[in-house]
């Protein structure tokens, strides 16, 4: 057999192997066939073993490769136990404690330094490849499950639905994928060897002048108008975090590999150069917005992670400016790129372990603003999100006395003359949803206001029976709801703003007023409540 195909074949049955572990953990999760944190610590080795021997077979080999990658997954899946550990139980903190991004990050960022070691130019190299390899892996297997339910369609037609029964078995489906998607990293991989990341990195540095136009905009409008109430806001650091990112990838794209690759048109490097130079802003103006977020508000978990990625592109800012000051800038941000790429890294790794507890943090720091009767964010915090350092807390808060709510009596219904509508919408929920539900909404005690809102309207004035939006205040999270056949159903919320520019309220103070105003819907095609500048619509 020849090669190349010889290679594919093996990767496209490292790929069915990953499908045949994702079917298998499956049942062992739905059967509570093992531990449940064993289960989860299976899983975090399986999914990091296979996409890392997926990235590293073509470099490499199986061999090297499956050599160099158990170790990467075994930390991995060991980290996201011990951050489970956390939580009481292990689901609570794939729900609640969203470890993937620190996931990926541990089990990807090692990955390039696998194939090429401290050696920058093939860091850089061999990262862009990964990053073109999944892209073209990814494209590639949507589009063949985009044929295989076009041929159901097409098959059902004249009566033959094999297709569609056979998908539906989900050993079938899951060792398809895996086979179909190992193919195409193999083909990906045949196509990235033999060429650069070229073409990608010369579109990316097109942008170059554009991002330094816009930015520089924003520091003179910002010299001129100063500093705003907006910068106490998570949205505004949030976008001053997504600029840093885009900064430091269009720079790497400028300087690349290594001077005989690097951007030679004089007034891109220098576009590129005062970009670098100007990362600083952005990112001290990200980590000042989430401080005086953290001030007023005091910690939680997702403030936590944002000073952390402020503090990041504050690093990024520092390492890019401080390479103005030297003959071989590009080569200084090469150089500063590594290790950063490793600061990510520990990081990513810290947030899992016990020296860093957001979750902990978080409680003492809430219950303790609490005790002292401060504001928090206009709501009581969500400790029974934050695993045992949030159970730990909430007996104090709660006092000898205190009752838990009811899931009626923790949600305000408008209008309120829809209160028979709303209670048959809540009554309709399955025994999971109302669990779901209860969790989030049913925190508060007695004497607090109401965690959660539901509006009932007719959004959907084709549809019979009763119809709701229910909102959770702590992260504004929204649900809309049909009562159809006494059951009720979760349908999808869309938000939008009609008008480009409108300036619109916090999310949180627009819904908190639904609480004292009256509604207002828009007649659309399908009735959309207005709310401060926002429309928002159900879709059956």
């Amino acid at each position: 057999m020849d090669h190349g195909l010889s290679k594919r074949a093996a990767t496209a049955l490292v790929g069915g192997a990953a499908g045949i572990s994702y079917w298998v953990l499956h049942i062992l999760a739905e059967t509570a066939a093992l531990p449940e944190r064993v289960t989860l610590g299976l899983a975090g080795i399986a999914a990091a073993f296979f996409l890392g021997l997926l990235t590293l077979a073509g470099p490499l080999g199986l061999g090297r490769a499956a050599l160099r990658v158990a170790g990467v997954a075994l930390v991995a899946g060991l980290l996201l136990v011990a951050y489970s550990l956390r939580w009481s139980e292990a689901g609570d903190a794939i729900l609640y404690g969203s470890p993937f991004f620190a996931y990926l990050a541990v089990v990807l960022i090692p990955l390039p330094f696998c194939i090429a070691g401290r050696n920058d130019a093939a860091l850089f190299e061999q990262s862009w490849n990964i990053v073109l390899r999944y892209v073209v892996a990814l494209l590639f297997t949507g589009l063949f499950w985009a044929m295989i339910y076009l041929s159901d369609a097409l098959l059902g037609i004249v009566g033959i639905d094999w297709i569609g029964d056979l998908m539906n078995e989900r050993f079938v489906s899951s060792v398809l994928f895996g086979g179909v998607f190992g193919l195409a990293v193999a083909v990906a991989d045949e196509v990235t060897g033999r060429t650069t990341p070229l073409l990608a990195l010369r579109l990316l540095r097109l942008l170059i002048p554009v991002v330094l136009v816009v930015l520089v905009i924003f520091i003179a409008a910002l010299l001129l108008r100063g500093l705003s109430g907006a910068f106490g806001q998570l949205s505004t650091a949030g976008t001053l975090l997504g600029i840093c990112i885009v900064i430091a990838t269009l720079v790497s794209a400028a300087v690349e590999r290594d001077d005989a690759h690097a951007e030679t048109r004089r007034s891109m490097r220098w576009s590129a150069r005062a970009l670098a130079a100007l990362l600083p802003v952005p990112a001290v103006l990200a980590l000042w917005a989430t401080g005086l977020r953290v001030a007023e508000y005091g910690w939680t978990p997702q403030r936590v992670a944002a000073v952390m990625l402020a503090g990041a592109a504050v690093a990024y800012g520092a390492v890019y400016l401080a390479a103005q000051a030297r003959r071989d800038w590009s080569g200084a941000i090469r150089r500063g790129n590594r290790w950063l790429a490793l600061m990510l890294l520990g990081m990513a790794v810290l947030w899992q372990t016990p020296l860093l507890d957001a979750q902990r943090i978080s409680a003492r720091d809430q219950a303790a603003r609490m005790a002292a009767g401060e504001e928090v964010g206009a709501r009581r915090s969500p400790f029974n999100r934050w695993g045992r350092a949030g159970e730990a807390v909430l007996p104090e808060q709660a006092g000898p006395k205190a009752e838990p709510r009811t899931l009626q009596d923790s949600i305000a219904i408008r209008p309120q003359e829809e209160a028979a509508a709303g209670a048959r919408l809540l009554a309709g929920l399955a025994p999971d949803m109302r669990q779901r539900w209860t969790d989030l909404c049913g925190t508060a005690q007695p004497e607090d206001p109401p965690e959660c809102v539901l509006v009932v309207g007719t959004f959907l004035p084709e549809e019979p029976g009763e119809q709701g939006l229910l909102v959770f205040f702590a992260d504004a999270s929204s649900r809309g709801l049909i009562l159809r056949d006494g059951h009720t159903q979760e349908v999808t919320v869309d938000i939008f703003v009609p008008r480009h520019g409108a300036k619109v309220r916090s999310f949180h103070e627009d819904i908190r007023k639904l609480l004292d105003e009256g509604l207002d819907f828009a007649p659309e095609p399908r009735n959309a409540l207005r709310l401060g500048g926002r429309l928002i619509t159900l879709s059956p």
